[in-house]
């Protein structure tokens, strides 16, 4: 993503300058893609582009879209609400499953997840300085992505925005984006902190901007037929006395 195709609201700019210095703490630090030959298949998945009004609500933002693409209505502040998003954190991934008790399907590459992890806890354990033990999830989290794709789910992924977006390089900050589709080393995005999208992005650049601690990716889609969650906000406001 180039930097003059970046655009955000002022307010979110202001935003986040004051916040430069809350950087991500990562202890082993981030596994680059770097693939031989990554890609991924041509195919777009339509999802509904919101912006999110708020700088913690990108994930809940992102589970908007993600059902709103399939043909579920839902409203970000409501699934902020039932995440317990902070206004500080955020919304760590893994929430997703509280979606679960209200008749949402929601998956993750679980096995990627505690391979990768593992190889990092256990490069961590040996210290062994400059050699690292690498486990290549690139290639089953590609098949992973691909085959939600093609089954019309837009994955939900978890980055670090600095990593993603040269024009907040070093920033640090924990982000949700909605992956729409790919073709060949380019891959669609729709990112909550823009007006518009989606946007295309390099596809080593979206893998390398993969947040460690965090899930690979969520798959969320709607289940058994039960009412959304309404926000404690809304529904409190519509009682009467």
């Amino acid at each position: 993503m180039h930097e003059s195709s970046f655009r955000i609201s002022p307010t979110h700019r202001l935003e986040w300058i004051r916040r430069r210095e809350k950087r991500l703490r990562l202890e082993d630090g981030f596994l680059r893609a770097g693939v031989a030959g990554a890609y991924l298949p041509r195919v777009r998945v339509y999802v509904p582009h919101l912006p999110q009004e708020r700088l913690s609500h990108s994930v809940p933002q992102c589970v908007a879209m993600a059902l709103r693409s399939q043909g579920r209505d839902a409203d970000a502040e409501a699934l902020a609400d039932l995440l317990r998003t902070d206004e500080d954190s955020g919304t760590p991934g893994e929430r997703l499953e509280w979606l679960r008790p209200w008749g949402y399907r929601v998956s993750f590459p679980q096995e990627l997840q505690f391979f990768r992890d593992g190889t990092l806890e256990l490069n961590h354990r040996l210290q062994t300085g400059p050699v690292r033990l690498v486990y290549r999830w690139e290639e089953p989290w590609l098949r992973w992505v691909a085959e939600a794709l093609e089954q019309g789910l837009p994955p939900i992924l978890f980055v670090d925005l600095g990593r993603l977006c040269p024009a907040w390089r070093g920033l640090g900050q924990a982000h949700g984006v909605v992956l729409a589709g790919g073709d060949g080393r380019q891959a669609w995005i729709h990112d909550p902190a823009r007006r518009d999208g989606p946007v295309r992005v390099g596809l080593s650049t979206l893998m390398d901007a993969l947040l460690p601690g965090e899930p690979l990716g969520a798959v969320v889609s709607p289940g058994s037929r039960v009412p959304s969650p309404e926000s404690p906000r809304t529904s409190r406001a519509g009682k009467t006395p």
